[in-house]
């Protein structure tokens, strides 16, 4: 019995390394993915129903967002090939150090926790759990309007293997009165809360999306 249990947990391990030490992506949808365009695509109020497309390759996203005192927070449902995640992102500000806590999560897995000094560029990048291929790096600025108030906006850019495969533009965040707001990017122009740019062919990125969610739901 205790042998074939060895056995069991060698095979699993096994199983486990070979799944995350190879490629997800074969080299031919590698260079497909590398080729595709990054197209805009709208992020909706979160109490308008989803855009619907006739084709497998459907992605819709709606947002939630909210600030209180010090934190803002922003999660956002999006549906890749029938394949639904939610994501959030959790934004706290220490003022006297004038830095940001930065927590990203993904079907209530934690995938980016980084405190970041605000400044007039800051660049912070990090794994995804044990896909060391899959990087997300987040971009911050900083306007110090007077003394005790504090404007900075972040973009992010997700990567896999050196390839860009998405790209959100957030409104800006603005700290005045002991208060963290959301406030229109102006730098942009956009209109959205978040602007998201993501690779087509979605079902390439759906591939991705569905092996890195089975992997971090496995994490105790």
């Amino acid at each position: 019995m205790f042998k074939l249990s060895l056995i069991l947990i060698t095979l699993w391990a096994s199983c486990l390394f070979s799944t995350q030490a190879s490629s997800i992506l074969t080299d031919e949808e590698l260079q497909e993915l590398k080729d595709a365009p990054l197209i805009p695509i709208k992020i909706e109020d979160g109490n308008a129903a989803p855009a619907r497309s006739v084709k497998d390759t459907l992605l819709s996203a709606k947002r939630f967002c909210q600030c209180h005192g010090k934190g803002c927070g922003c999660c956002t449902e999006f549906e890749v090939s029938f394949f639904t995640v939610e994501g959030c992102m959790n934004v706290t500000i220490i003022p006297q150090e004038k830095a940001f806590e930065v927590f990203l999560s993904a079907s209530g897995k934690s995938v980016f926790k980084e405190r970041i000094s605000a400044r007039k560029l800051e660049k912070i990048c990090g794994s995804v759990g044990d896909f060391k291929d899959l990087k997300i790096c987040l971009f911050t600025t900083l306007e110090e309007e007077t003394d005790d108030e504090i404007l900075s906006c972040m973009s992010l850019d997700i990567t896999y293997k050196e390839i860009l495969v998405a790209n959100i533009n957030f409104h800006c965040l603005k700290y005045a009165n002991n208060q963290l707001t959301f406030v229109e990017n102006e730098k942009t122009g956009k209109e959205a809360v978040a602007n998201l740019h993501i690779k087509n062919p979605f079902h390439l990125l759906g591939k991705l999306i569905k092996v890195v969610i089975n992997q971090l739901e496995e994490v105790p």
